[in-house]
């Protein structure tokens, strides 16, 4: 669960200008065997944004494999609302809490 916390303020810190209301984050799974990796997920629901968020702060905890993003635009009951979504790939870089 600190890892998830962790992962989150540091996602928070790499957007700039998004508010922070609109970031959700989530892992697939909080404890690893060593050696295997995981998948961190942050949607934005402001829309689509053309800024690519600043990773780095990441890589001193995890090497960073792989990343894709997803724009979803959606139109229920008359309303319009869009999200952007980032998934990475990540592996620990060393064992125990982070």
């Amino acid at each position: 669960m600190k890892k998830f916390w962790l992962i989150l303020l540091a996602v928070f810190a790499c957007i700039s200008g998004a508010e922070a209301a609109g970031l959700q984050a989530e892992v697939d799974r909080n404890i690893l065997p060593q050696g295997e990796t995981f998948v961190l997920s942050i949607k934005y629901d402001g829309g689509k944004t053309n800024q690519q968020p600043d990773f780095s702060v990441l890589e001193k905890d995890f090497s960073i494999f792989s990343m894709g993003t997803s724009f979803f635009f959606y139109y229920i009951n008359g309303k319009i609302s869009q999200s952007q979504e980032w998934q990475l790939v990540l592996m620990p870089r060393a064992t125990g809490q982070i």
